[in-house]
């Protein structure tokens, strides 16, 4: 997509942008802030969730913050990621019917000790390896209540790699590669988010979560 593609395509959107030189980062990767012109009011905004993956540049791809990025909840509600700025997070994706789902717990657990302490977990159900979540939102809510008693946040079903890929997980991946290259390799992947929104380690599903206790309580401390 050119930029005036791009242009079009945020002003079919209902926005009206000007882009700010003195947000422009000249490295590798372009990065800049589009800065929407509210009713008269200037303000930045999250990007709709399904532009991220399109903003181009002739320097390379700007890359978005995490606190850029929207989600969809277990009811299908958009959710700001920038309500989690300034926590320490893990982002996972999960499945019901796997080897690993019992991780639930552990996660819980972690949920538990260090909620206080500005601790949060993002549960991304997704359907993609094996079919191991083939229930509906309600349904895989119910599951882990039942059996594992989860009280962290689930998110709605997503796709976590190839065309429909949330751009979540590109972003994610963008910043943590894996053995399988930048592609998810299977259910249960967790991704460590500082206070700041930075990535600081990505796990394979077969790390415990309790194992990544040290890892959250070094960040909660900075």
């Amino acid at each position: 997509m050119s930029e005036n593609q791009l242009l079009q395509k945020l002003d079919s959107y209902g926005w009206q942008l000007e882009y700010s030189a003195r947000n422009r980062v000249r490295s590798k990767h372009c990065r800049f802030h589009a800065e929407a012109q509210l009713q008269g009011s200037l303000a930045f905004d999250p990007l709709p969730v399904y532009l991220v993956n399109l903003i181009k540049s002739k320097e390379g791809t700007i890359m978005a913050t995490l606190y850029d990025l929207s989600v969809k909840d277990a009811k299908g509600e958009l959710v700001n990621l920038s309500e989690y700025e300034g926590k320490v997070l893990i982002i996972v994706n999960t499945a019901t019917k796997c080897g690993f789902t019992p991780q639930y717990e552990e996660l819980q657990e972690l949920y538990d000790k260090y909620k206080d302490e500005g601790f949060e977990i993002l549960d991304f159900p997704c359907n993609q390896f094996g079919n191991q979540a083939p229930g509906t939102n309600e349904e895989i809510a119910e599951f882990c209540m039942i059996n594992f008693g989860t009280k962290f946040r689930q998110f709605d079903k997503i796709d976590v790699n190839g065309e429909n890929e949330s751009p979540l997980y590109t972003w994610l991946k963008s910043r943590k590669g894996g053995i399988a290259g930048g592609n998810i390799k299977w259910n249960f992947t967790k991704f460590l988010i500082d206070r700041h929104g930075n990535v600081t380690a990505r796990y394979a599903s077969t790390k415990k979560p309790a194992a990544m206790a040290k890892d959250i309580e070094k960040l909660l401390k900075e």
